[in-house]
């Protein structure tokens, strides 16, 4: 008798494969889930990791006052902004200014993890750049960022006379080996900081060269200036206020300008004006905050460090170099490290009543009556002080006048007797 073989029916088969492709959603799904754990799992040992450095920091430094001291000391722990990536799309990194922790939110901006000691509502958030953006190579009209981002200067970048860099209310981070410049002289900032805006330098070129004359009208404009309640912070590259081309013997402005309530907070690099003063504020200006730790600060022919406004200077490091280093109208002065080289000739005092004259010393504090009060100094480290002979490591003086006090200068515990002078 014949056998018929029997196959599947086209049901089973149906129910087979149906079962198979479950089989495989599942897998699939927890293959997902699996991958999706595990990012999420590295993102928040990230955010640990980096919570960790700001905790260990905190016992020397005391908590971070904005997000650029933050980046400042990620930088100097080895961990650079543009390497903080998260795996899981549609997250990003915050900063909490009141507990100095960072945390994780999602687009939504709900909260995914935090930090032991966060509390949501006294949190004061920053989002941390962590996209990239590239300037164009000439720019005839002003670029103006409002969203956090970071530059990397993979090629040179210029601006004409009428246009330059705006950083709006955005936190910026200058990193690669191009040049942002001005080369034609203008009235215009070549990089302004404003509405709260930060920008931390971490390498690169900015260069301008200026006076500019409209009328009978002088601008002195700086590579960078510091707006009210904006910060910057100088981690590494070159910024140079430099003569216009082919000019000898004129007047540039200074590489940084600081205007009221700002702060600015120089780590390394190399800052320059060729006849100017370096970095230097207005004696209009109040509170603003500058300290220097380490890098090169030098004014060819003028002063290093004018500080004509009412705040806080703060040298704990860094090489300090011009006719004279730093000039003091205003605001209280620190020193606990650095060195000092003065290099003009010794001249004796005279007044300015827009600026100030160097006079070959390293250090003058000058109680001149200006419009936020004398000034105050402590010089606690003066071991690295050079200047000419005839000049001073540090010179008090005091104008002839009854507005104006003799400052309280001490160098090494010891009080430093005033020179009055006259106009």
């Amino acid at each position: 008798m014949r056998k018929t073989k029997k196959g599947f029916t086209l049901v089973e088969l149906l129910v087979v494969i149906a079962i198979l492709a479950i089989l495989a959603t599942v897998c699939v799904v927890g293959y997902i889930s699996f991958i999706d754990k595990a990012k999420e799992s590295n993102d928040m040992a990230l955010v640990k990791q980096l919570n960790t450095i700001l905790q260990a920091n905190e016992i020397h430094e005391g908590k971070n006052q904005s997000i650029t001291d933050v980046i400042a000391d990620l930088s100097n722990n080895g961990i650079e902004l543009e390497s903080v990536k998260l795996s899981v799309k549609g997250r990003k990194i915050q900063w909490d200014e009141h507990s100095d922790r960072f945390i994780i939110v999602d687009d939504d901006k709900k909260l995914i993890y935090a930090a032991e000691g966060y509390d949501a509502e006294k949190a004061n958030l920053t989002t941390v750049p962590t996209s990239y953006t590239t300037l164009n190579s000439s720019n005839t009209s002003s670029v103006t960022i409002t969203e956090d981002t970071v530059i990397n200067l993979s090629n040179d970048v210029s601006f004409d006379e009428n246009s330059n860099l705006v950083i709006d209310g955005a936190t910026v981070v200058i990193t690669g080996n191009g040049k942002i410049s001005q080369t034609v002289i203008s009235k215009l900032e070549l990089i302004q900081v404003k509405n709260g805006g930060h920008l931390i330098v971490n390498g690169g070129e900015i260069r301008k060269a200026s006076k500019y004359s409209e009328g009978n009208h002088l601008y002195y404009t700086s590579c960078i200036q510091v707006c009210e309640g904006s910060s910057l912070v100088v981690n590494s590259g070159e910024i140079v206020n430099e003569l216009p081309n082919g000019t000898t013997g004129d007047y540039t402005g200074p590489a940084i300008h600081l205007k009221s309530n700002s702060k600015s907070v120089i780590n390394g690099g190399y800052i320059s004006s060729a006849t100017s003063n370096t970095i230097c504020g207005n004696g209009n200006d109040i509170n603003t905050y500058l300290e220097i730790n380490g890098g090169d600060i030098v004014s060819e022919t003028d002063i290093a460090i004018y500080h004509p406004q009412s705040g806080m200077l703060i040298i704990n490091g860094g090489k300090i170099t011009g006719n004279t280093c730093i000039y003091i109208k205003s605001g209280i002065l620190s020193v606990s490290g650095g060195t000092f080289e003065a290099t003009g000739t010794p001249t004796n005092a005279t007044y300015n009543g827009n600026g100030g004259n160097p006079t070959g010393d390293c250090i003058v504090i000058d109680s001149c009556g200006y419009p936020n009060g004398k000034p105050s100094a402590f010089v606690i480290n003066s071991e690295k002080m050079t200047c000419k002979e005839g000049a001073k490591k540090v010179a008090a003086y005091v104008l002839e006048s009854k507005t104006a006090e003799a400052p309280d200068v001490y160098l090494n515990g010891t009080k430093i007797d005033a020179t009055v002078y006259s106009k």
